[in-house]
């Protein structure tokens, strides 16, 4: 049988577990949160850029080369949005 310095002890720690945990878990939402809006908004921060790699008529190494870097990081934004937004819908966490 535990004493009563050994239950307040591990009930303490069972606290600081548990607390720990949700103030944890409170961050990660709060940082994936951020992480979508940051994604959702990239055009718009990008618009400049986003516009003249669009504009280029691929005649050159450049040119092809920013457009392929354009559309790769465009797809890996999709499937990182996507992603984030699973997750967010599965935590129950709005969004829009």
């Amino acid at each position: 049988m535990a004493t009563y310095a050994q239950v307040d002890a591990g009930l303490d720690a069972a606290s600081q577990l548990i607390n720990g945990g949700i103030q944890g878990l409170e961050t990660v939402k709060k940082k994936a949160l951020d992480f979508r809006n940051q994604l959702a908004n990239l055009d718009q921060v990008l618009n400049d850029v986003i516009t003249t790699v669009e504009g280029y008529v691929p005649n050159g190494a450049f040119e092809m080369y920013q457009k392929d870097r354009l559309a790769k990081l465009a797809a890996d934004r999709n499937n990182a949005q996507a992603v984030v937004e699973g997750w967010l819908d599965e935590m129950g966490v709005s969004y829009t």
